[in-house]
């Protein structure tokens, strides 16, 4: 059976007979009906049993013709030349549809019968499966291309078929895809049990399988889409040890494709003033002053609207496009504010944040040290500062250090955000050249259960000579128990929200008008 499904496509038709030495003829039939590449090739069954019983048993396993011996000499070459005929259309038919090596339907092929298979069942739930062998670019180089041949004629029969009712293909690559309708054994255990199976029979031993299910296809949804999703969704598990599987459904899919357009919008955004930058003010704990802003960005996509920073931050580090964002950020702050201060208003330090690919660019270091050094007279040194994250500090830790305090030699100062929201580097504090430490708003959240671990934070940078910036603030309560703790400058909702340009203009405005700008 082996050497027959090695070479299923050279075999035109089988003449079987029922009465053989090492199983019967019967059980063969079976067998091949069951092999999804020898199910196609015609099988004429010849017995000398005369049975009407025996003769419809072997068409319903699938039998092409049935031949009763003796027969006659001449019959027998017409009728096996009629079948040879139809297998040979049916060939060059699976010559173009189908794969030459596993027999599954080839991508185009497969997405033909999928969409057929979804409109014959558009009354259930239908499940779409990918399966993609790992690192399969590399088993032809190590075990040759017969093994890898053999791995994938295994791999077609084993890995996509859990009942009758499903579509399987192969798109190349080691990607084998199926449609099939939703069914108990259509779960992680059963694919956990056919990888299992898969991997201790498999012509290359030890090979790894990755699953991508899509459940409850969407009516509307258009399938070469979904299979897509499907590989985009597989690509985060490709690399991974631990996760083999990966199921999501159509509120998934939405989330990767509107991820999709965000990621390929980022820059035209930013070429097309789709971003802007707004200020959330710093108070003095103590007296309520106005003492200073943190610069943030938004984005409000042109048909998807506003966008949190939470959403397209991430996207953006993961795409390398975080520094033309900061630098976006980085110039409209400056420009802002010496359009402030060329027009009399009133100021206050304005904070931005740096990426750690900031830090790491010592050519766009150079830039920002470069304006400082050219032009000191139109911001004042004191005005601008910047926020780094306590995270970036864990790698690189020398060239970080060096550049910001190539920034801090020319008069930014260094704050160190989020303070407290995990591993805290006490030794930065006391080398890096900063100026405050900003505590995460987890803590500030917190302070009934954390109030000795926010006191210390706070006793510890003071003796440090370090400002203490509280984010998050939003009750009384809140900013009572950190003025009571010495907490320095408060940042949240209970004084403003994050404000546009000309509103916070109007808020320094007001402000000043009271006297109450420090």
């Amino acid at each position: 059976l082996d050497l027959l499904t090695e070479h299923y496509s050279d075999i035109s038709l089988m003449l079987l007979d029922l009465v053989m030495p090492t199983m019967t003829g019967e059980e063969l039939l079976q067998r091949v009906q069951g092999n999804s590449l020898l199910s196609s090739v015609p099988v004429v069954v010849m017995t000398s049993e005369d049975s009407q019983e025996m003769e419809t048993h072997c068409l319903e396993l699938g039998a092409s013709d049935f031949i009763r011996k003796p027969f006659e000499p001449n019959i027998l070459p017409h009728r096996v030349r009629g079948l040879i005929r139809l297998r040979e259309a049916d060939s060059a038919l699976a010559a173009i549809e189908r794969d030459s090596i596993t027999g599954l339907y080839n991508k185009e092929a497969f997405l033909h019968y999928a969409k057929a298979f979804r409109a014959a069942h558009q009354d259930k739930e239908l499940v779409a499966v990918m399966a993609e062998m790992a690192d399969f670019e590399y088993l032809e180089d190590r075990y040759g291309p017969q093994a890898v041949k053999a791995l994938l004629r295994h791999a077609g029969q084993l890995l996509l078929s859990p009942g009758e009712l499903s579509i399987p293909g192969y798109l190349g690559e080691g990607r084998f895809v199926s449609l099939n309708i939703s069914a108990p054994q259509l779960d992680s255990r059963w694919l956990a049990s056919v990888t299992e199976e898969s991997i201790r029979n498999s012509p290359i031993p030890g090979v790894r399988v990755k699953y991508g299910v899509y459940d409850k296809i969407p009516p509307q949804r258009d399938l070469a889409h979904i299979y897509r999703s499907i590989a985009g969704k597989l690509s985060t598990i490709r690399d991974s040890f631990d996760e083999d599987l990966v199921v999501f459904g159509a509120e998934e899919e939405r989330l990767i494709l509107r991820r999709h357009q965000l990621a390929s919008d980022m820059e035209s955004s930013l070429a097309n003033g789709d971003f802007h930058v707004v200020y959330q003010p710093k108070h003095y704990a103590s007296s309520g002053k106005l003492c200073g802003a943190e610069a943030l960005v938004r984005w409000t996509h042109p048909t998807l609207g506003p966008v949190s920073p939470g959403e397209f931050i991430p996207l953006f580090e993961e795409n390398g496009l975080i520094n033309q964002l900061d630098s976006f950020v980085h110039i409209r702050v400056y420009r802002t504010m010496r359009a402030w201060l060329e027009s009399g208003l009133p100021a206050v330090p304005v904070s931005a944040n740096f990426s750690r690919r900031d830090l790491l660019d010592n050519s766009y270091i150079s830039y920002l040290v470069g304006i400082r050094r050219d032009r000191p007279n139109e911001v004042p040194a004191h005005m601008l500062r910047a926020e780094l994250t306590e995270s970036m500090l864990t790698e690189n830790y020398q060239q970080l250090s060096e550049n910001m305090r190539r920034l801090n030699e020319v008069g930014y100062a260094i704050e160190l955000d989020d303070f407290g929201a995990g591993y805290s580097n006490l030794a930065a504090l006391a080398e890096l050249p900063l100026d405050t430490i900003k505590l995460d708003m987890s803590l500030v959240r917190t302070l009934d259960t954390k109030e000795p671990v926010v006191r210390h934070c706070i006793e510890l940078a003071h003796d440090l000579g370090l400002c203490v910036v509280a984010e998050g603030v939003e009750t009384q309560e809140q900013l009572d128990k950190l003025r009571a703790l010495g907490c320095d400058k408060v940042q949240g909702y209970y004084f403003s929200r994050p404000l546009p340009a000309d509103e916070f203009i109007a808020y320094l405005k007001d402000h000043a008008a009271r006297g109450m700008i420090a």
